[in-house]
């Protein structure tokens, strides 16, 4: 998401986008479309948060979670950048497929050949001894080729050029969606339901946590501060009103500058923000070898 990309004019309905390209070298060109649920969110996404945000130029919808199109050798048309991705993003696209220690070889040709020539060597490091380990395998290795590493390309290219970026790697499990493709949205757009017993408190916190990041981020371009200076999380489940409390102030959210450190979004021991390494990195690194990215 960028605040630059899609003009000026203040929108105040859903306006879905969808595509990032990223070029890995002058031969090769890959695209990650990112849908992110657009249909649904296009329904969800009603949060006046978002529509009353005047004057700035992305997410004033509250639908954009990523939308650039970054080119190697040229300058990225952004001033800042919010990108991430989600822990198990793989999961819901190869569900019905089947997996063993013996056709995993033959499998992660098929799906990700097209890729790299030597699909084996994004399998270094992961021990295939019996289904499950080739099932968790093949999950990792398309989630980060699929979605992260066209993440990770974003950031690297990003803080190369000192733009401001920040990256998010949402973490947090629940009785729905959990952290499957598209799992954080109805958490940065404040739309869990008020009366599901699938989530949590603790998820309403966190979401309360990143609808006032993604706010904020569309107002000034810094997920950690409102147009007033403000770092309160904004209650939007009402869960310290309802206890005559004040809303707690925003656990910082820092810029990357390290692409092996990533922003984890998960409650663990009232902690719901916190730096991470990066998943998925040998993985990338095979990938980065690849196109000969250093």
């Amino acid at each position: 998401m960028s605040r630059k990309s899609f003009g000026a004019k203040a929108l105040t309905y859903p306006q879905p986008v969808f595509l990032i390209v990223i070029e890995l070298n002058k031969n090769t060109l890959v695209g990650f479309i990112l849908t992110g649920a657009l249909l649904v969110s296009y329904f969800l996404c009603k949060n006046k948060i978002f529509t009353e945000i005047k004057g700035r130029s992305a997410l004033i919808s509250g639908l954009y979670l990523l939308a650039l199109i970054a080119i190697s050798g040229e300058k990225l048309n952004a001033e800042e950048i919010l990108n991430g991705y989600n822990g198990d993003e793989c999961t819901a696209f190869i569900l019905f497929d089947k997996f063993t220690a013996d056709n995993f070889s033959e499998k992660l040709k098929g799906y990700c050949g097209d890729v790299i020539s030597d699909t084996n060597s994004l399998a270094e490091g992961y021990e295939i001894n019996n289904n499950d380990d080739a099932k968790k395998a093949m999950s990792d290795i398309l989630s980060a080729v699929w979605f992260g590493y066209g993440h990770r390309c974003l950031t690297r290219k990003a803080i190369a050029e000192n733009i401001p970026v920040y990256e998010y790697y949402f973490n947090q499990k629940n009785g729905r969606l959990s952290n499957w493709h598209s799992g954080e949205e109805v958490y940065c757009y404040g739309n869990i339901p008020v009366k599901s017993r699938l989530y949590s408190e603790d998820d309403r916190i966190l979401s309360s946590i990143m609808l006032t990041y993604w706010r904020n981020f569309a107002a000034t371009g810094n997920p950690n501060a409102d147009e007033e200076g403000s770092n309160k999380v904004f209650d939007v489940y009402n869960i310290w009103g309802s206890r005559s409390e004040e809303p707690p102030a925003l656990p910082n959210w820092g810029q990357a500058n390290d692409i092996d450190k990533i922003t984890e979004f998960k409650s663990e021991v009232d902690t719901y923000v916190r730096i991470s390494d990066s998943p998925y990195q040998s993985i990338y690194k095979a990938l980065d070898k690849a196109y000969n990215i250093r």
